[in-house]
């Protein structure tokens, strides 16, 4: 498993850790946020996205994984195809075609 940091278009933040269980196709996060440190749409409660990406950074998948009360999550994903990196996300701004976001944490598969 490797870690990640992003700069630029992806904030630097991991809060957290992510591992990829090839035993059972599943994507594991912990110490993921549950409050925001600021308001954002008039909530401090933590939205988390997620992102699956092959070795191009290609979005393969993108959607909203919700609210963690706990800081972990678990989301299954198909037998990866080469690399691939998940990333657990704050929601993003930003326009459509160069979206912003935080990564709370990020992972690989062996590829």
């Amino acid at each position: 498993m490797e870690v990640l940091v992003y700069e630029g278009e992806k904030g630097v933040q991991n809060t957290g850790t992510c591992s990829y269980d090839a035993a059972t196709g599943t994507v594991n996060a912990t110490g993921l946020p549950t409050v925001l440190p600021h308001a954002v749409y008039g909530t401090t409660t933590a939205l988390i996205n997620f992102y699956r990406e092959d070795a191009a950074d290609n979005v393969l998948d993108s959607f909203v994984y919700g609210i963690s009360v706990d800081g972990t999550a678990s989301i299954a994903v198909p037998s990866p195809v080469g690399f691939e990196t998940y990333e657990f996300v704050s929601q993003s701004w930003g326009n459509s075609l160069s979206p912003q976001y935080d990564v709370y944490a990020a992972c690989t598969s062996p590829g």
